[in-house]
């Protein structure tokens, strides 16, 4: 087999994760979103984006440096006020300001409790933010204090721009554009786009101005010579997916971002606009386009991307993030030093804790399994192949074998594994020669597996519908005795099995509700699998990939376990999973978490990522169903788009009055759904659009679901289609 290698060297320090323990490892030096770039002067820049990311640049952009904060909000905006006087917003509400140039950051606090998508100041004192539910706040003092304007709409806002002291315009979701004469004391609507959330507004002066944006897989664009009284809709040469962002570098010469890798450039002020990227990397979006000087500019997006341009956007060149950015799918950790991690389609490895990561290119990737005996001998499966090395991946040998279609390998020792094949009868067999020959085993319909070693396993056999018995054997898989059923409701079904010793073991089962809702519960067994007990339930629907999640349990001692496979956050038990705590980590899908130790781990997941940890990375709480929110929160509501009935959640961290109330595109009230005294923790609540008992039913359409609590007040929107 041929083998090159890429080398991945983390040369600049790594994003930290603000408030927990994980590090990046690839890519580096961070790989979340990056949502707005500004530079204060020709060579110092300002680089922000989700979970807490900063980074700078001294150097025109050439090198960017992450500077560490202590707080995971998503960072949406970064702007400069004047010299080294800056200020970031993003989610809940945060704001932060910088008086040496980025180098460090304080909070602001404010009365501003919705996400702040977007901020503008006119002049030293004077600024403005676009921020959720509709709502725009001012500034006369430089940020130290806001208070809140009127502008007639609830719809989240995502960008502002004035042009002077006293004109402005507003602009967001749900097509809404709105205009300020007078320096925000009122705002008039002068745009009401259907299908299409707008994400950018820029104006060139008082009259000629653009406002940008899209839905999914759509793209708008329209421009106004008179001040937003009219709008015209521009044409673009490439079919776009949403745009994100405009700025204009002179009154000819504009920018337009874009998802699905797509730039728009205009040199005559905006009427005619063309295609202006030659970046070729598959699945980027970019959220954020800047320019420095009329020649030098950037782009920021997905997984930490950053891109320069020095001739006007004729050539760019990537200068974040260094690595790989395909997704981890398995990863396995034979030792402190040695980790192998399988992507997409690439097989990555380290031989030194992640200091740095070879990158092995093959000819016949994608692999889809891969477990290691120790640093040196190691399995790999491609579409129903097996693959063996001796020698740390260098090289490869194919294992010619004398059954096929075997889908799902376990291998106890170098030689001895097990294979189970999706045929009819669901099968599993044995090897005792490193899977040259493989015998079957006295099991079929086997749904899931787990051996602890070569004698002892545990199977999950299909009896019926969503029922299964759990199957043991201490033979080697040669005799299998009945243990328990393992079906606990008549809504659940297996979805894993994992044991820590014989006594020891747990089952992880997905059920659904009656709304086709998706939850995990995880099962525990402490004499062996003849009884369970229910130890955690998810609060939240699973975020599903497809039609599958990949579960991955695992122990280090007796006592401590880790739980992947709920989106962006793990589970850790500290008593042999009688209990679990929940924790976020960062904004990615996580695919599989591997600890080799009490302290050092690793987790892998979406854009190539990969993080370690050296001290049980377990800092962040997120909270679990069994828990108190950490704060107030309303949900988005789930089936939506819905018909009839939909489930709305909400999160209370104090118990408290509360009201949950449905209103139509015009603001008129359609239900209350909550009036009444909640205790913290995490709700639920259902609307039904069914027609009433006079026959009066709801139209297709967007309404809204307002959350009141306390003096706060949280909403979101959801899709009636019928």
């Amino acid at each position: 087999m041929k083998t090159f290698y890429i080398i991945i060297l983390l040369l600049m320090t790594s994003i930290t994760l603000a408030q927990s323990a994980w590090f990046w490892q690839n890519p580096t030096p961070q790989g979340y979103d990056i949502r707005s770039v500004t530079f204060l002067d020709s060579q110092t820049g300002i680089a922000v984006g989700n979970y807490g990311a900063i980074l700078r640049s001294d150097n025109g952009g050439e090198t960017w440096n992450p500077v560490y904060v202590n707080y995971r909000n998503d960072f949406l905006c970064v702007r400069q006020l004047s010299g080294a006087t800056a200020f970031v917003t993003g989610s809940d509400g945060i704001i932060l300001r910088t008086t040496t140039a980025g180098i460090s950051w304080e909070r602001i606090s404010s009365i501003i409790t919705d996400t702040i998508s977007s901020i503008f100041f006119t002049d030293q004192n004077s600024g403005y933010a676009a921020c959720g539910r509709g709502k725009v706040y001012k500034t006369t003092n430089a940020g130290n204090m806001w208070s809140e304007q009127f502008t007639g709409i609830n719809s989240t806002l995502n960008s502002i721009f004035f042009v002077n002291k006293d004109t402005g315009f507003v602009c967001g979701d749900l097509g809404r554009a709105l205009k300020t004469t007078n320096a925000g004391s009122n705002w008039n609507s002068i745009a009401n786009i259907q299908g299409a959330d707008l994400n950018s507004v820029w104006f060139r002066n008082a009259n000629s101005g653009f406002i940008a944006g899209g839905s999914e897989g759509s793209r708008a664009l329209r421009r106004t010579t008179n001040g937003g009284q009219t709008w015209l809709s521009m044409f673009l040469s490439v079919t776009a997916g949403e745009l994100t962002q405009i700025f204009f570098v002179d009154d000819n010469t504009g920018y337009i971002s874009g998802k699905s890798n797509t730039l728009f450039i205009t040199t005559n002020g905006g009427v005619n606009w063309g295609f202006a990227n030659n970046i070729t990397q598959p699945g980027l979006s970019f959220n954020t386009v800047h320019f420095s000087t009329h020649q030098t500019g950037f782009l920021g997006g997905t997984y930490g991307i950053i891109y320069k341009t020095t001739d006007g956007a004729s050539v760019w060149n990537q200068k974040l993030p260094f690595g790989l950015k395909e997704e981890g799918r398995e990863i396995d950790v034979p030792d402190d030093q040695t980790a192998y991690v399988l992507t997409t389609n690439k097989l990555m490895k380290t031989t030194n804790g992640g200091s740095n990561w070879n990158v092995f290119s093959e000819d016949y990737y994608p692999y889809k399994e891969i477990q290691f005996m120790n640093a040196n001998t190691g399995f790999v499966w491609r579409n129903f192949e097996l693959y063996r090395t001796t020698n740390g991946a260098q090289s490869w040998n194919h294992i010619t074998q004398n059954v096929d279609s075997i889908w799902s390998y376990q291998f106890t020792d170098a030689n001895t594994g097990f294979g189970w094949r999706p045929v009819v009868e669901l099968e599993l067999y044995r090897t005792s020669n490193f899977g040259q020959n493989w015998t079957k085993l006295d099991i079929d319909n086997l749904w899931y597996y787990y051996f602890l070693d070569d004698m002892t396993g545990y199977g999950a056999v299909i009896t019926g519908p969503r029922t299964f018995n759990l199957m043991k054997t201490t033979s080697s898989g040669q005799n299998w005795n009945y243990v328990s059923q393992l079906n606990f409701d008549s809504i659940t079904s297996c979805r894993e099995l994992y044991f820590l010793n014989e006594s020891t073991g747990f089952s992880i089962q997905e059920f659904e509700t009656q709304y086709n809702d998706r939850l995990l519960k995880i099962y525990r067994t402490g004499n062996g699998g003849l009884n369970w007990s229910e130890v955690y339930t998810t609060g939240d629907f699973i975020w599903r990939f497809g039609n599958s999640i990949d579960y991955e349990m695992n122990f280090t001692n007796l006592s401590t376990g880790y739980f992947a496979g709920l989106a962006d956050t793990t589970l850790k038990t500290t008593d042999g999973g009688v209990t679990w705590a929940k924790y976020k980590v960062g904004d990615r899908r996580i695919r599989e978490i591997e600890f080799i130790n009490d302290n050092t781990g690793y987790l892998i997941g979406g854009g190539g990522m990969i993080l370690k940890t050296t001290n049980g990375g377990t800092v962040s709480i997120a909270g679990s169903s069994s828990e108190i929110p950490e704060r107030f929160h309303l949900k988005q509501n789930f089936p939506n788009p819905f018909n009839p009935k939909t489930k709305i959640r909400y999160s209370l961290p104090v118990a408290d009055n509360v009201k949950l109330s449905v209103y139509d595109p015009v603001g008129r009230l359609v239900a209350i759904l909550v009036n009444d005294f909640k205790t913290a923790g995490n709700h639920v609540a259902e609307f039904n659009a069914e027609p009433d008992s006079n026959g009066h039913s709801l139209a297709s359409g967007i309404y809204f679901v307002v959350l009141e609590f306390g003096n706060r007040r949280e909403s979101i929107r959801m899709a009636l289609i019928k």
